[in-house]
């Protein structure tokens, strides 16, 4: 079993304390002090990951502004400027890192000069930032998981330093996007019955009563399965040690008798229930799955809204999982006529679909391209980013390449989010952030293959 990224991070925390020689724990080995910061009441929401990405950056931009430059190179140097997954490296005008929380052993070295795992000269684009900042993607290893992940990062430069903060995706490869709702549900009821499996009963009720289990509008309850009583239920407290069964939505359907029938084989339970967010009643639809005498359970709000464009990275998920869903419900013929047409593009962003052959059958703004062979496709920049495409798999992956902006015509650094659905490739990506100045491609664009 993996541990949840909370747990990485404690973990990994502990190491480079000490690698600092900041002293966490006290003489007597008492318990740490919780480093995590508190999410202010004006930042963005963790999960709008890029516009979170973007407040850190900027909250390291006021803290020099207020503070000075050696004291925020020390702040950001320590531990305690850690925020899970998200920190801030700085870069002088020289290429050089001056401050890294996670990887002292960078600091004083050229990131100017650095390549990731793949061969991509990523520091070149990093100190190619301006004023209105730019993203920057490559392979990089997480300090939470120390697995090489993509990290998708923010770049700003401010007074002739670069600051940079970023988030690594997939956060477990194993998990499916969250915009794949049944898919996501049962994860997250499977990982809570390994939890269990792995660190045991009372370890893992605690967790889930925890604030710390609740992601947005996921979380799982976790109830008896010989007499229906809630042991574990973070959004609502006010459930433990009552009956399941007695559970009846608002309109008057008795959902926790269905609950409470799950099997080992699991069971999906569909009512109206408060959302954790707001209190207001909607359509929810639960996974419930028995196993040692408990019942494991997890569910979605059904909202009907889309995710805000401004958070590219969901959004883009989104799109791709809406195609998938025509496809399910109207077959290929109609999903592949469909995204051939104007009428499926929404702005920066469409999908384009490969089928078993690596040929694209699908491509709104490319016409060009259809019927070539996709595993042989290559940027401006000389980059064979077809077989990363290709070798996407149900749970979806990101691949970064230089396309062709569809409202401009200009070749610019595309972000695709590729998930492999029935032997088909659903895809699609977006080029910048609204207002984002656009890259630099590098070579001529008569250069591009694809």
């Amino acid at each position: 079993m993996k541990l949840d990224r909370a747990a990485l991070f404690a973990s990994t925390l502990v190491v480079v304390v000490a690698s600092l020689a900041v002293p966490a724990l006290g003489a007597d080995g008492e318990t740490p002090v919780t480093i995590a910061a508190e999410e202010p009441s004006q930042a963005p929401p963790r999960s709008d990951l890029a516009a979170y990405t973007q407040y850190v950056v900027q909250q390291a931009i006021d803290r020099y502004d207020a503070e000075g430059r050696e004291a925020t190179i020390a702040h950001h140097n320590s531990p305690e400027s850690v925020d899970g997954p998200w920190y801030v490296f700085i870069v002088n005008a020289d290429g050089i890192l001056i401050s890294h929380a996670f990887r002292p052993d960078l600091v004083g070295t050229s990131t100017a000069m650095r390549r990731d795992v793949n061969g991509k000269a990523y520091g070149q684009e990093i100190v190619a930032a301006t004023e209105d900042g730019r993203w920057v993607d490559y392979f990089f290893t997480d300090p939470l998981t120390g697995e090489v992940e993509q990290k998708h990062t923010w770049v700003v430069r401010h007074d002739g330093l670069f600051f940079a903060s970023g988030w690594y995706s997939p956060d477990d490869p194993d998990a499916p996007p969250k915009v794949n709702q049944p898919a996501y549900t049962k994860y997250l009821v499977q990982r809570a019955i390994d939890r269990y499996d792995t660190e045991g009963r009372d370890h893992t009720i605690a967790y889930h009563n925890s604030p710390e289990s609740v992601d947005g509008e996921w979380y799982v309850s976790i109830f008896t399965e010989t007499d229906g009583t809630y042991v574990a239920h973070p959004t609502r407290p006010d459930l433990l040690g009552t009956d399941v069964s007695d559970l009846v939505d608002v309109n008057g359907k008795a959902f926790g008798t269905e609950l409470a029938a799950a099997d080992r084989n699991g069971v999906w339970v569909d009512y109206h229930f408060a959302r954790p967010q707001d209190g207001e009643p909607t359509a929810r639809h639960a996974w419930a799955v028995a196993h040692d005498g408990f019942v494991f359970s997890a569910g979605w709000d059904e909202s009907g809204e889309a995710p805000p464009r401004s958070d590219v990275a969901t959004y883009t998920q989104y799109v791709v999982q809406q195609a998938i869903d025509r496809y399910e419900a109207e077959g290929r013929e109609a999903t592949v006529a469909h995204h051939n047409s104007p009428e499926s593009v929404g702005g920066q962003w469409y999908v384009f679909i490969i089928d078993e052959a690596g040929t694209s059958i699908a491509h709104p703004s490319r016409p060009d391209i259809l019927g070539t062979n996709r595993a042989v496709a290559t940027d401006v920049n000389g980059k064979l980013y077809g077989p990363e495409l290709l070798a996407a798999t149900e749970n979806g992956r990101w691949v970064d390449y230089y396309f062709t902006h569809p409202e401009t015509g200009d070749p610019e650094r595309k972000h695709t989010w590729v998930v492999r659905h029935d032997d088909l490739l659903f895809a699609s990506g977006w080029n910048r952030l609204p207002g984002e100045t656009p890259a630099d491609p590098g070579p001529a664009p008569d250069a591009a293959t694809g």
